[in-house]
């Protein structure tokens, strides 16, 4: 019997001053965690789409992918690692609680195979809660915020 071993599209592979740089699209955990490992800081960035999380090392910025993700970029969440512990999240504009808890909780597996959920700290750039409030740059522990 074949047993049947999903990998992500790799949207692309580019070169960036001199280096390969692979997209991810929909990565598998391995994926994401090779990714993470082949990265400084075993870092990574990536983009949350309405259908797409893309993946790629943390060395090069989301000004440097752009123009090979024309996929939602300036209306998805961007958001970077640092190591497993701290995951940031932004986007041009604020960011309502309710819709970035659905995204965050939609890709909750792709984001647990690149930080400890249980201990990571979230930060969300330019956070407006459900009451309206505005805060430039909330902080909270990553489940704390799913679950409150």
């Amino acid at each position: 019997m074949k047993r049947l071993i999903r990998q992500a599209e790799i949207h692309d592979t580019i070169e960036i001053n001199g280096k390969e740089v692979k997209i991810y699209n929909n990565p598998t955990n391995e994926e994401t965690k090779d990714t993470m490992n082949n990265s400084p800081n075993n870092s990574i960035n990536g983009l949350i789409t309405d259908n797409d999380i893309y993946v790629w090392s943390g060395e090069f910025s989301g000004n440097q992918i752009k123009p090979y993700i024309r996929d939602n970029f300036d209306t998805g969440y961007q958001f970077s690692t640092t190591g497993n512990s701290k995951i940031k999240i932004f986007k041009n504009g604020p960011i309502r609680e309710d819709e970035i808890k659905m995204s965050l909780t939609l890709y909750y597996g792709y984001l647990l195979s690149a930080i400890d959920t249980g201990n990571a700290e979230l930060t969300i750039v330019n956070y407006v809660d459900g009451n309206g409030e505005q805060d430039p740059s909330y902080t909270i522990n990553f489940n704390e915020f799913l679950n409150r």
